[in-house]
């Protein structure tokens, strides 16, 4: 089997229940005098067109739309898996994800693995392709995963930004080869990508201070607000002290008094937020989708560039 047959197939398969219609909403008014009268409720209809999924007899997504809107197709997600592969030299893999829309995950071979100190601490592209049900175009981003922590992160602070608005007029299959020369341009940031990551592992930052930074103390705060505080911040230490044990950095002593490198420090919180902070969905990446415009985690990678 051809490795386009296989990304096709592979995409099928993740998306097999997730083939969107769009219908008709209507909104039902009640009789003035409720259920003192026995009579049904009248249905009345609406110019708002909503997304269903075929195991569900409600709207399944969020957003409403107005008639000309086209949803797109799993034939246009097969163009964008397959423009996004063909961004990177040598084999590229995928990994397909659902989030209220088509995510997919795009991992180049280990060429373009960079260290960033040592030989355990390592960072990778990955890319991006977010094809939402939300009238937005489609957008493909690049960011990394981090081995020494298992991490899937991206820039987020304004002028660090790699990310890719691909505008959905009509089929994107009539598309593939300025789609490819889109991908290539995401991709070709990389190298910008891992200056900003080395610029943050040269800068030293008190690590007491960058917390107090990111997480502001609260003016007299309730015992249990003070638990909690005290609890994320002895967790996001402990990790702290994990990671360094297992990439070979200095063991830290005093934690108020730590000098550690603006890369430390952000992935500190982004381990925190992307692994402590959403336990009830244990898959990697769709925790990492929700960190990557986690408000916190924004404010770290600012902090780790500015400190």
């Amino acid at each position: 089997m051809s490795i386009a047959v296989d990304v096709e197939a592979k995409i099928r398969e993740s998306f097999s229940d997730k083939t969107v219609s769009m219908q008709g909403l209507c909104h039902y008014r009640q009789h003035p005098l409720g259920d003192k009268v026995m009579s049904p409720p009248e249905f009345i209809d609406t110019p708002h067109y909503g997304l269903f999924l075929p195991d569900r007899n409600w709207a399944s997504l969020p957003t409403a739309f107005k008639k000309g809107y086209t949803p797109h197709t799993i034939e246009d997600v097969v163009a964008l898996a397959k423009s996004g592969m063909s961004a990177f030299d040598g084999d590229s893999e995928i990994k397909c994800h659902w989030r209220d829309g088509h995510y997919i995950e795009v991992a180049p071979s280990q060429e373009y693995r960079r260290q960033v100190y040592g030989t355990s601490d390592n960072v990778f592209p990955r890319m991006y392709i977010r094809a939402g049900y939300d009238g937005k175009a489609f957008s493909a981003s690049l960011g990394w995963y981090r081995d020494a922590c298992q991490n899937l992160s991206m820039l987020q602070s304004a002028g660090h930004t790699t990310t890719r608005k691909l505008r959905h007029t009509g089929s994107l299959l009539v598309r593939i080869d300025s789609l490819v020369e889109d991908f290539r341009l995401v991709a070709s940031q990389w190298n910008d990508t891992v200056n900003t990551i080395q610029e943050m592992e040269s800068r030293q930052v008190n690590f007491a201070d960058f917390l107090r930074a990111v997480y502001p103390p609260k003016d007299n705060p309730s015992k249990n607000g003070e638990t909690i505080a005290n609890n994320r911040i002895e967790t996001i230490l402990t990790r702290l002290l994990r990671e360094n044990a297992s990439t070979g950095r200095p063991q830290i002593v005093d934690a108020n008094n730590a000098m550690i490198t603006g890369w430390q420090a952000y992935n500190a919180v982004q381990s925190y937020v992307l692994h402590n902070t959403r336990r009830k969905n244990n898959d990697l990446f769709d925790r990492a989708i929700l960190s990557f415009s986690d408000s916190t985690v924004k404010r770290a990678e600012e902090l780790a560039l500015s400190m």
